[in-house]
């Protein structure tokens, strides 16, 4: 439930930036205009508690129970030795780090700290959400003093953010603006070139950005492994000169192809805000995906939306082109079966035990949520799970069968052991046949097995001439 309304709260302050051109200064200025409903803005426990987060200073002055909101123009006191550098400069030096995953509201009120990341992603973390990218940044680059290098540290003020309406994420789903550039190398980049041959990663960087150079390696290795199947990456450079990149090109033994935007016009038309920003441009010049910042799901995030691209291309998916509306849903309901499937495997892997429910799979190993609601009830606009079975954090149209709920009245009149409990205990018996996963919204009910095999049954599949 948290999360839900954390996702709601992203989509109000979305709309008073649209309306306002800037951020606004506390979670109280979205009420009521843009949030009816004060409770909105309160964790479900605290509701029941009164217990909300412990940084006093920080408070909201008008309801101090609400969610802890970091882009706000109050001091910041003495989180990280910041004086009285205003939380929101802060921030949004954090962002030139690693882009839209600084938190904008955090929750901590849970086992781990949920956070809402500024480009509207809700992700868990330690107390410290900068340990999240070790490895990616630097410990030292946090620090106050390196953030503001270039200013006097009591009074930064960056400009504040554009309107919404300007960023590269409004450019998803239309034609990618078209341009041609010298390369590095001496030839010349036409993006129109490459319309219906191949899809297009597109990375907008410098070598004086820490991000871009610690995600560069990744895209480097993204591309590489999929250059066989119609990929190609570059690399765009903006406003530095050709003999800085090579050096840096030298030092890192990194062989790519770089286009120059000299004069950055060209990520203006993106509407590049913050580098490294990633664009991937599908064969038929429109584009899929934007990703801002450097982080550990760069790699999860850019391959996921290749292969979907890929797929689209497929002899499969031209096999669903006929298919009825009914059948297309059963199909994509079909898929987010085998995704929710892969999740839980890689869950079991690095746990060595199954997930308690689907809903500790986001977003490490599922961090698009739509993939647990059924296409059909998407639709609908109804998201329901079989009675008994909720999961207790997210909204999710299948049942998990290894979930660890006690068997409720509702599944053979209950038990008094988990239903994961139960579910082994069946294994013995029909083995890795047994559903883990299932759609009852579909009739026959759609099962995924925990040997990853999909079949159709009954309600009672147990009854369906399982020997």
């Amino acid at each position: 439930m948290c999360i839900r309304q954390l996702e709601k709260v992203h989509q109000a302050i979305q709309a008073y930036r649209r309306d306002h051109k800037d951020l606004p200064n506390f979670l109280s200025d979205l009420v009521p205009k843009y949030i009816s409903d004060p409770d909105l803005l309160v964790c479900p426990i605290t509701r029941k508690t009164k217990r909300t987060h412990s940084v006093e200073h920080l408070k909201d002055p008008k309801m101090p129970l609400v969610y802890l909101y970091e882009f706000s123009p109050l001091p910041m006191g003495d989180i990280w030795g910041g004086g009285q550098v205003r939380m929101r400069d802060f921030k949004r030096r954090q962002m030139g780090l690693v882009g839209g995953e600084v938190p904008i509201v955090r929750c901590f009120l849970h086992e781990r700290v949920l956070n809402l990341a500024f480009d509207g992603r809700v992700y868990e973390s330690g107390m410290n959400w900068e340990d999240n990218y070790a490895g990616y940044v630097e410990p030292a680059a946090w620090r106050v003093e390196n953030l503001f290098a270039d200013s006097p540290r009591t009074a930064p003020r960056p400009p504040s953010p554009p309107p919404v309406e300007s960023g590269p994420e409004d450019l998803v789903r239309k034609p990618a603006p078209e341009f041609s550039l010298s390369q590095l190398d001496g030839n010349t980049f036409d993006l129109a070139a490459h319309q219906h041959k191949h899809i297009v990663l597109l990375d907008f960087w410098a070598t004086w950005c820490g991000p871009c150079r610690a995600a560069m390696p990744t895209l480097v290795d993204i591309a590489r492994d999929y250059s066989g199947r119609g990929v190609r990456y570059f690399a765009v450079n903006l406003r530095e000169d050709p003999e800085t990149i090579r050096r840096y090109l030298k030092d890192t033994r990194l062989d790519i192809v770089v286009p120059l935007d000299k004069d950055g016009s060209v990520a203006k038309k993106y509407g590049v805000r913050g580098i490294p920003t990633m664009v991937i441009v599908g064969v038929d010049g429109i584009v899929k995906k934007v990703h801002v910042g450097s982080s550990p799901r760069l790699k999860t995030e850019l391959t996921r939306t290749l292969d979907e691209l890929l797929a689209a291309n497929s002899p499969e998916a031209a096999a669903t082109e006929n298919l009825t509306p009914a059948q297309l849903e059963k199909s994509q309901c079909e898929q987010n079966l085998k995704k929710i499937f892969a999740a839980v495997k890689a869950y079991q892997k690095d746990h060595g035990n199954s997930p308690n429910w689907l809903s500790d799979l986001v977003p490490t190993y599922l961090d698009d949520t739509n993939i647990l609601i059924c296409p059909g009830e998407r639709q609908a606009g109804a998201v329901t799970t079989y009675p008994g079975l909720e999961d207790p954090r997210v909204k999710t149209s299948y049942t998990y069968d290894f979930c660890a709920r006690e068997v409720p009245s509702t599944v053979w009149g209950g038990a008094p052991i988990t239903m994961r409990e139960w579910k082994n205990r069946q294994r013995k018996l029909y083995g890795d046949a047994v559903p883990m996963i299932r759609c009852t919204h579909h009739d026959p009910i759609l099962n995924i097995s925990y040997g990853g095999e999909l079949f159709e049954s009954s309600l009672t599949w147990e009854g369906d001439g399982m020997t």
